[in-house]
């Protein structure tokens, strides 16, 4: 079974490490003003006023949010009184991702941009845009995301080791010793490539099991299938 990562919560503390990330500002959540108070994303500043993210993080997954605007939490941990918020302008969609459909080679296009009006003041990073190398496979990197798998810590930024395990078509599978889960949709996969840290992927999926708990993959939109759309934002 497999499930968006942002969906709603459940109760389990299994994963749970209560480390808040404060070393990565580029890293911001994506939270509704008008929508379900439990809805948490991830996103990625990739420019002044532009982020990367999953597309269901904005359609589709396990919320209706029909109607919803939607604003970028820059800062640890999104419940906090000092965090600033800068609503959502204008979100675009891959032209080819709607919701529950998988294109004929595989993917499901999910994957989006979103503006604000003013500079998110964080430095931009770099999102991989050249055909992942087969070396790939073993790496090690990091994923970073502000989700949970229990409601008391779910909003918190937070940054894991993960290792690669796979490169298919349209998406990288990786393995962490927490695994990303409700809240870490739209994060990133980022691994060092020519003596940088890159984004190569976007949270799309996480293995559950029967009891919607988050258990042992996650699997990661490529950004390099998709690098004109992203780069036609900047």
């Amino acid at each position: 079974m497999v499930l968006g990562a942002c969906s709603a919560e459940t109760t389990s503390t299994d994963d749970a490490t209560g480390a808040v990330d404060t070393a990565d500002p580029s890293i911001v959540a994506i939270v509704s003003p008008n929508g379900d108070p439990t809805f948490v994303c991830t996103a990625e500043v990739i420019a002044p006023r532009v982020v990367l993210s999953a597309a269901h993080c904005f359609r589709g997954g396990n919320y209706d949010k029909t109607g919803w605007t939607f604003e970028l939490v820059v800062g640890p941990d999104v419940h906090a009184a000092s965090t600033q918020r800068f609503p959502v302008t204008l979100f675009r969609l891959h032209p080819d991702y709607e919701a529950g459909v998988v294109r004929a080679d595989g993917s499901d296009a999910d994957i989006a941009v979103a503006f604000v009006r003013d500079d998110l003041a964080v430095p931009a990073l770099t999102f991989n845009a050249s055909p992942l190398p087969a070396s790939l496979v073993g790496q090690s990197g990091r994923y970073v995301g502000f989700g949970a798998d229990d409601v008391a810590t779910k909003g918190k930024r937070h940054s894991e080791p993960a290792r690669v395990q796979a490169t298919r078509p349209d998406v990288v599978e990786m393995t962490s010793s927490r695994i990303p889960c409700h809240g870490d949709s739209g994060g990133p996969l980022l691994v060092t490539l020519g003596g940088r840290e890159t984004i190569i992927g976007v949270g799309h999926t996480t293995l559950v099991d029967d009891g919607g708990h988050c258990t042992t993959s996650a699997t990661y939109t490529r950004t390099d299938l998709f690098a004109d759309f992203v780069g036609s934002a900047l």
